[in-house]
């Protein structure tokens, strides 16, 4: 556990990944905190517990791009990479404003579907964090991975890194019905006063009832009950790109709770040995190859 001010507390996960002729690369998604003010003291202490046991280690910061805390960055001896595992856009909903407040602060297209949801009788549940919940979080997840054709981790990796949070108390499950019928479900992560949606799913069926809409909106509400402050709803496309993008219809749904979108600080490494040198050239070769045979995400 880093021991700085700034980080918030059993936020920091670090993934240990083998890269095959090279070593073993420590890989720290999501961390926030990370200011000029405290980079050096973080940079020394992940070389002090991972130098000799890794050639390297990525960091991806959840936070509003710096260019000033990137110089300093670089002057510690991180790199800049050209591949980045998570987005580098996203959207924050302001949760510390008025309800009404932030209900005004939608989209007149994003109030439009809510109110439509509700119409429908569509209802939104914060679902118990078992096993059986899980499982129907997760075969949502896997038909929204087939119908869209992306990979998703294999379900004992997800089971195993929900339950962790769940266990921290920092993990919320919501599920949107109608009926009997699950149609849409979020994995939503907090630590302090900051949430972020992390996992989501919905089926086909009833799409006409705009359950996913609701869902978010009736999750907000609860985190702004939990005392959340800042809701981050995760990846979308470079705002100057997004009507080209693949990704274009997220963006379009995920803006339409908040104008104020963002990006975040580039993906850095950290050489900790002679090794790192063969890694930059090697990590396209590796996941081509690894996503060929494995038809899984390595990151």
């Amino acid at each position: 556990m880093l021991q700085c001010d700034g980080i918030p507390a059993g936020h920091i996960v670090a993934y240990k990944r083998v890269v095959p002729g090279v070593g073993k690369l420590e890989y720290i998604p999501g961390l926030q905190g990370v200011r000029s003010s405290n980079a050096k003291s973080i940079t020394d202490q992940l070389r002090k517990q991972f130098k000799n046991k890794a050639f390297g280690i990525r960091l991806e910061l959840n936070q509003p791009h710096e260019e000033k805390l990137l110089d300093d960055l670089k002057k510690l001896g991180w790199k800049t990479t050209q591949k980045h595992v998570q987005y580098r856009h996203t959207v924050h909903v302001d949760l510390s404003k008025s309800e009404n407040d932030i209900w005004m602060s939608f989209k007149s297209r994003g109030r439009y579907e809510v109110l439509q949801a509700q119409k429908f009788g569509v209802e939104v549940e914060e679902a118990e964090l078992n096993e059986n919940n899980f499982s129907k979080m997760y075969k949502l997840m896997s038909v929204t991975s087939d119908r869209n054709k992306f990979y998703i981790r294999d379900a004992k990796f997800t089971h195993a890194y929900w339950s962790t949070f769940a266990e921290r108390g920092q993990l919320k499950l919501f599920f949107a019905k109608h009926k009997d019928d699950i149609l849409a479900g979020a994995v939503v992560l907090t630590s302090g006063d900051l949430a972020w949606y992390k996992d989501g799913g919905s089926v086909r069926e009833k799409s006409n009832m705009m359950a996913a809409r609701l869902l978010q909106w009736e999750a907000m509400k609860s985190l702004k009950r939990d005392g959340i402050k800042l809701y981050d709803l995760g990846g979308i496309p470079a705002p100057e790109s997004h009507q080209t993008s693949s990704m274009g219809g997220i963006y379009v749904f995920k803006t339409a709770y908040s104008k104020d979108t963002v990006e975040l600080m580039p993906t850095v490494e950290l050489p900790l040995s002679r090794r790192y040198a063969l890694w930059p050239k090697a990590e396209k070769q590796w996941l081509r190859v690894y996503n060929l045979f494995a038809h899984n995400l390595w990151w």
